[in-house]
């Protein structure tokens, strides 16, 4: 095979890979979170800070390590801090989505720090 079609070929399956890289890291850094529980048994706000890196992402709080969660490289989160889950989306630079734990429920919005 000549050299240059072994070039297109390796660039044409190299490329996808390399995007989602990039658009996974435009999400990597520090997120402020506020969440807001709906009427019921539940403390009314909660705000804690994530860690987000190479589309992993980590509970930055003062028990680093309790909570982690997955980015895809859509922006997509799924999150899961103690008996709490979160799903929702990022932005470059904010996010929101949805929260439930066993006793209560809410919304999230989140910022780049």
């Amino acid at each position: 095979m000549p050299a240059k079609m072994v070039l297109l070929a390796t660039a044409i399956l190299v490329m996808p890979f390399a995007a989602s890289a990039r658009t996974s890291n435009s999400f990597d850094g520090t997120w402020a979170v506020s969440a807001v529980a709906s009427p019921g048994r539940c403390t009314d706000h909660y705000s804690f800070t994530i860690r987000v890196a190479k589309g992993r992402i980590s509970y930055a709080g003062m028990f680093a390590g309790y909570g982690s969660g997955r980015l895809g490289a859509s922006g997509r989160i799924s999150l899961r801090v103690g008996k709490a889950s979160a799903t929702g989306a990022l932005s470059k630079t904010k996010g929101s989505g949805y929260w439930r734990s066993p006793k209560c429920a809410g919304t999230w919005v989140a910022a780049k720090a």
